[in-house]
């Protein structure tokens, strides 16, 4: 291999791809989209709906109707503004003696029409137990709505419905106001971080910021490593099929071989990759040292991303441009790709379980399987500073072992199918290329 030719496709496919609108518009776009997107959601939660709702209550237990005019009377009041500025929640009673199938038919026709927002039906059990002990159905509370997905209603509504039913059910056991409110008072849990020892032999407890890095730094990481794979290695398929459609690939062979044309396109792609990490990284450096959060990404998270990005550009990288270079069009890759896909989404479902026990046995080894350690190793080092060296060590060189092996493949793989064209190979037929190379 000649190391100045690589060198010099590597700057090439680098610059072709960083200078293209398509790359500038997804650097910009991205944060654009997400800041947009917290900021609209936040807004649209605090001013919420500005529609009055009325919901009809039919109450059985005969007290619990009485409680909730009062918490919604109490919230109304609460909120903050003008009156125009978010709906307020009218409880409207009815008799239990008037209701049965035909007039809850009624009622469900006026919530479809939009006069009613919801109706709710209280057993006669609520409070007393004995009564659902005979009648299971007269225990329960019944909420009907239109729609019942995030709605603000529902959730005001089963909250104070909850607290209203224990305060009941505590009075009738013989407690008092001051009682039930004594003993039903929050407790403020404090969730901060571990104890360490200071550079002057204190002990402190360590940024209490632990928790938002174990709740959303960690996920953050993982999106954005996945999408610095993704937006550098499905260019580098299309790259690779147009350069072998138009005969580009044939012209650049005669001046260099293929392991080097093939090795400067993926440094080249893992540059760009590298960019483009650098360039969101920067944006949440800055983002965190504004809101006092930097500690959520010290140094060494950040050399370790870089260090696993590459990686997997490395890894990925090689299989998208060897299955770019086998066939003749984007359409037939797709099903030789989708595969790589499956095992490049597999830490998209398993994150959780790796956040919620970093140092557990199962996000161990899945951190060290190497097409999931690029991804996952730096997002278990975000939620514990406590993952030993050798970890990350290992995945390092597991993950670069097997990229060699795949680069190894790839590049057979790479020699053959780019000067071939015609009818796309099949799977056996591609096996054979990467292990004999022919």
């Amino acid at each position: 291999m000649d190391l100045r030719k690589i060198i010099v496709i590597a700057r090439r496919e680098y610059a072709a791809m960083v200078r293209t609108k398509s790359f500038l518009v997804s650097v910009l776009l991205v944060p654009t989209l997400m800041g947009g997107s917290i900021y609209i959601q936040t807004a649209l939660a605090e001013r919420g709906s500005t529609q009055d709702k009325t919901i009809v209550v039919v109450d059985r237990s005969g007290v619990l109707a009485e409680d909730l005019s009062a918490a919604a009377a109490a919230r109304n009041d609460a909120v903050p503004g003008d009156s125009d500025d978010k709906a307020e929640f009218i409880l409207k009673l009815e008799e239990p003696a008037g209701l049965d199938d035909e007039r809850r038919l009624a009622l469900s026709e006026e919530i479809r029409a939009g006069d009613l927002a919801a109706f709710v039906e209280i057993g006669a059990g609520v409070i007393d137990l004995s009564v659902a002990a005979e009648t299971p159905s007269e225990g329960m509370i019944t909420y009907r709505a239109e729609s019942l997905a995030f709605s603000d209603l529902r959730q005001w509504f089963e909250r104070s419905a909850r607290q209203a039913v224990t305060r009941r059910r505590l009075l009738a056991a013989g407690l008092d106001d001051a009682a039930i409110a004594s003993g039903l008072a929050p407790v403020p849990i404090d969730a901060g971080g571990l104890l360490e020892r200071a550079e002057d032999g204190t002990i402190v407890t360590t940024d209490k910021t632990s928790a938002l890095v174990a709740e959303i730094a960690p996920f953050g990481l993982l999106l954005l490593l996945f999408l610095a794979v993704m937006m550098t290695a499905q260019p580098a398929l299309q790259a690779v099929i147009e350069e072998k459609q138009q005969r580009i690939a044939e012209v650049l062979l005669g001046s260099v071989s293929s392991a080097d044309l093939m090795f400067g396109k993926l440094f080249g792609y893992v540059g760009v990759s590298l960019t483009l990490v650098g360039v969101y990284l920067a944006l949440a450096l800055i983002a965190a040292s504004h809101y006092g959060f930097l500690s959520i990404l010290p140094p060494a998270l950040i050399l370790w991303m870089f260090v696993f990005v590459a990686l997997a550009v490395l890894l990925y990288g090689a299989v998208f441009v060897a299955v770019g270079a086998a066939v003749s069009d984007l359409k037939e890759s797709q099903n030789l790709i989708m595969p790589l896909m499956i095992v490049l989404m597999a830490p998209l479902f398993v994150w959780t379980q790796v956040i919620a026990e970093p140092l557990g046995g199962l996000a161990t080894i899945l951190s060290l399987i190497p097409p999931m350690t690029p991804l996952l190793m730096p997002m278990r080092l975000a939620v514990s500073s406590a993952v030993p060296l050798w970890q990350p060590l290992l995945g390092l060189v597991l993950t670069f072992l097997t990229a060699l092996v795949v680069i190894a493949a790839a590049g057979r793989i790479f020699r053959i199918g780019i000067l071939s064209h015609g009818k796309p190979p099949k799977i056996g037929e591609l096996v054979r290329w990467a292990l004999r190379g022919e």
